[in-house]
């Protein structure tokens, strides 16, 4: 919202607006009881240390157009905002330890599918196809977050500040189709092993976040055989039984050389003629998170907070959190 829609939805002044956003007056109850219900936010939020936009780095995974900066500024703020909330929930809970490795591909003299090979192997993943990615994640101590990003150009963000005490955690559109969710959630964990705790240009991050994702949730030795003799109903199947997208699967099938480029450009061509960058056929279901749902049962269950009690600790929304399927205890 800008100072003016602000505004005119407290009855406050733009002037006195601008004034308690830039520090230049203090905000009396009149104001702050004006402003939370404006903004649909409880007192207690404004009354908190909450408005801290020092943010950690952040990547995020976004298609070819471009996100306003209008729109990652509003975007950010709401998922610290979030991220905050969430925290708050999680110190009354036991959850996963956090089993992300932390690599410097430069130290190690490894490439980024070199990194994804070795986490496979770290978290014993069987050969072929990830059953499950927001599980693998969420037992990986990583809390996925359903998002509702307000655009349709962004996919996902991740967030990890090593040292603060908060797990890392992937924010992920809430109605991305789920074989573009899996790539992204695997694109993001790329961001935590590899960039968070580093300085990289934007530009070699996503590439070899790409390059990560692709080999955690395809690795070559397995999906090599696959690839020969591809058509649409062939990439088709492939989807289903990968969980990725029929374009990842084409991609993944020149990276490794395993198309000639006569098909490829035929292919492409197909592809896009038909639509398939914006919607592609076969359905992949999408992942649930169970993390935060199990958190906020233990909250409602267990410690005996009430919707209102819940909404005011998170000092947000709490929509986003879904009821678990198995039970978690409180820390005691």
């Amino acid at each position: 919202m800008t100072q003016a829609q602000v505004a005119t939805a407290s009855g406050l002044s733009q002037a006195t607006v601008s004034k308690l956003e830039n520090g230049l007056l203090s905000a009396d109850d009149v104001n702050i009881d004006a402003l939370a219900k404006a903004l649909a936010y409880p007192r207690e939020f404004f009354l908190s240390d909450i408005a801290d936009y020092d943010f950690p780095a952040v990547y995020y995974r976004k298609k070819k157009s471009l996100v306003r900066a209008l729109d990652e500024k509003a975007i950010r703020a709401r998922v610290n905002i979030q991220r905050r909330g969430i925290a708050r929930l999680l110190q009354s809970v036991d959850i996963p330890e956090v089993r992300v490795p932390l690599v410097d591909l430069q130290y190690v003299r490894k490439a980024a599918t070199d990194v994804a090979r070795d986490v496979r192997a770290q978290w014993g993943l069987p050969r072929g196809p990830i059953e499950n990615v927001t599980r693998l994640l969420e037992r990986a101590g990583v809390v996925v977050v359903p998002f509702e990003f307000g655009i349709d150009s962004m996919d996902g963000l991740s967030i990890h500040r090593t040292g603060d005490g908060i797990p890392p955690m992937i924010f992920v559109r809430a109605d991305c189709p789920g074989d573009r969710m899996r790539f992204t959630l695997l694109h993001e964990l790329a961001h935590l092993v590899l960039h968070h705790h580093l300085p990289i240009p934007p530009e070699d991050a996503e590439r070899e976040a790409d390059a990560f994702a692709a080999e955690l949730g395809a690795p070559a030795a397995d999906i090599r055989p696959f690839l020969t003799k591809l058509t649409l109903e062939r990439l088709g199947g492939l989807k289903r039984h990968w969980g990725l997208s029929m374009l990842c699967i084409l991609k993944r099938a020149e990276d490794l050389g395993r198309i000639s480029e006569w098909n490829a450009r035929q292919l492409w061509m197909q592809t896009s003629k038909l639509g398939y960058q914006t919607k592609e056929p076969i359905h992949v279901q999408a992942e649930e998170q169970t993390l935060l749902s199990k958190v906020l049962r233990v909250h409602m269950d267990d410690l005996g907070y009430s919707e209102d009690e819940l909404r005011r600790a998170m000092q947000g929304d709490v929509a986003a959190l879904r009821r678990p399927s198995r039970p978690m205890r409180a820390v005691k």
